[in-house]
């Protein structure tokens, strides 16, 4: 059996730093997930930092330029060999087949990144979470914090795709049984563009690539202009879970939600938390007064009348003004994600950033 090696070199950082990427990642080759994941590390410090929709929309473009012209640097062979040896976005050396036909996705993200490639027809089952494309509404669904090793024995697949989320534990085991598994990692919005490049070689939809990243760029820079003409950017208050009401998480700078929300010309008032997902108090939201409460907890109960029970919130601006937007399940979980759904959310939100 004939192999190919991807012309990239091999990062050091392991899975594990694909959720806290080290201080201070270059993205030069050799120094971690930075050199592997697009420039993960830098990326995010810039995130962190970002202000103008323009900076992000900058980031964008130049990674899809980047992802493009590695896309088109594949070497083409007269005798296709039957595996090439590809860096996954965690840094692994992993012989995937070539143009696998048989593929099992184990985390939502990895999944919406498959379909948004046009790759449905590839996949033969996902897990118990991940959405369904109508063209597939009966694929198999092989579990989550606990998959049925079985079944994913049983149906026989070339290819297992991950996310930065899938437990070690779970790739070991699936790689014990001679399948490959491979991880694609989009965690922010500028990672969008290079999660999609390296997926689209490891499934074989590198033609999808330039037309999609396209259109992603051309939506954003819309908004972007959008945003430019408001007179100002309201503060923005985000809601993740409230499973304890007097201290709800929500949204803190570093988190994908705060993208969005500068992407969609608000202002994070939790931008001096210091941390992505907080835990905090109602005062301390009551202090900071937002004019625009995003809920992402609205499928499960949360809405405008229950926040006015919470003590001091029905004086908040947003709740005077009626500016309290109830997310759907589908818009929670395009907050949820970095893929391209992500862009829906953006338009969805930035005409009700702008409204007086």
């Amino acid at each position: 059996m004939s192999r190919e090696t991807e012309p990239e070199p091999k990062p050091s950082a392991p899975l594990a730093n694909l959720k806290q990427p080290r201080k201070g990642t270059s993205g030069r080759a050799g120094t971690g997930v930075g050199a592997s994941g697009g420039g993960y590390g830098l990326t995010r410090m810039r995130f962190q930092n970002a202000g103008p929709a323009r900076l992000i929309l900058s980031v964008l473009l130049v990674a899809m330029t980047a992802l493009l012209l590695a896309c088109g640097a594949e070497p083409s062979t007269e005798h296709a060999p039957a595996t090439a040896v590809r860096i996954d976005s965690a840094g692994r050396s992993v012989a995937v087949p070539v143009n696998p036909q048989r593929i099992v996705s184990l985390a939502p993200s990895a999944s919406e990144l498959i379909f948004a490639l046009g790759g449905q027809d590839l996949v033969i089952a996902v897990d118990d979470y991940s959405p369904l494309p109508p063209s597939r509404p009966d694929l198999p669904r092989v579990g989550a914090f606990t998959l049925d090793y079985e079944l994913i024995t049983a149906l026989s697949p070339d290819l297992v795709i991950g996310a930065n989320i899938t437990p070690l534990e779970q790739i070991d085991r699936i790689g014990d049984l001679g399948i490959p598994v491979w991880i694609v990692d989009s965690t922010t919005i500028a990672g969008i563009a290079p999660a999609l490049a390296k997926l689209a070689a490891a499934i074989g939809r590198t033609e999808a690539v330039a037309p999609l990243t396209a259109d992603l760029a051309r939506r954003l820079e819309q908004v972007s202009a959008a945003v430019d003409a408001q007179s100002e950017r309201p503060g923005v208050y985000w809601e993740l879970d409230a499973t304890d009401p007097t201290r709800p998480f929500a949204a803190g700078p570093g988190s994908l939600a705060d993208e969005i929300i500068t992407l969609a010309g608000g202002r994070n008032v939790l931008a001096d938390i210091g941390e992505p997902y907080p835990q905090v108090s109602l005062e301390a939201i009551v202090a900071r007064d937002p004019a625009v409460i995003v809920l992402a907890n609205a499928p499960w109960g949360v809405d405008r009348q229950s926040l006015a029970q919470r003590p001091a919130w029905a004086g908040l601006s947003a709740l005077t003004d009626d500016r309290v937007i109830e997310l759907s399940p589908q818009l929670a979980d395009a907050g949820a994600r970095a893929t391209p759904a992500v862009f829906d959310l953006i338009e969805y939100l930035q005409p009700r950033f702008a409204s007086d």
